[in-house]
């Protein structure tokens, strides 16, 4: 029943298709060679990879799932393993799922905003490293960050841990608690 539960559990979610835990897929030549690959780039002789967000990314599911690179087959993200291993219920792992898809819905808007894109064009790990460093830049020149761009540093951060707890380890969590630190000192200078 867990491996049930873990499927269920990938069904429901898809982030890691999205651009939120992974930049690309690398796959082989002969892995894809069924399937109309539009976006790939070549990585090295034999190996290509596939931009995230995935272009065969349907909602949640994969659009290619049977013949989905070996890369893709492999993983398993951190609740995943949790609910097939029988650590973590099934529940609780749809709760976290909810929890950030939610997140990221509220994201949307501002990311549009403050970046002027939309974060699901690009993924989420870039949009986050584009945006880090737009603030990084307003902080060293002293300048507090508007409201929405202090409330999207915020979830930013927010969803990145759960990123890390839950999906996989990610090199974001400092840069994001060193932002909202360098905002929290900076208002609380401008008072």
């Amino acid at each position: 029943m867990t491996a049930h539960h873990a499927s269920t559990l990938c069904q429901q979610c898809g982030l890691c298709c999205t651009g939120l835990l992974f930049e690309y897929v690398t796959f082989e030549d002969h892995e894809l060679g069924n399937v109309d690959v539009a976006n790939a780039k070549v990585k090295e002789p034999g190996k290509k990879t596939l931009p995230h967000p995935c272009q065969f990314l349907d909602g949640t599911s994969c659009g290619i799932y049977v013949d989905r690179p070996k890369k893709c087959r492999s993983y398993a993200c951190t609740s995943r393993q949790k609910v097939l291993n029988g650590e973590m219920p099934i529940k609780d792992g749809s709760a976290v799922v909810s929890e950030i898809q939610g997140m990221l819905r509220e994201l949307i808007p501002l990311s549009k905003e403050s970046l002027g894109r939309d974060y699901r064009k690009t993924g989420f790990r870039k949009f986050a490293a584009a945006f880090a460093k737009s603030i990084d830049k307003k902080l060293r020149k002293e300048l507090v960050p508007s409201e929405v761009e202090q409330k999207t540093v915020i979830l930013c951060f927010e969803i990145i841990k759960i990123v890390d707890r839950h999906f996989r380890k990610t090199s974001r969590l400092n840069t994001y608690a060193q932002l909202v630190t360098g905002i929290a000192y900076l208002k609380e200078q401008s008072q």
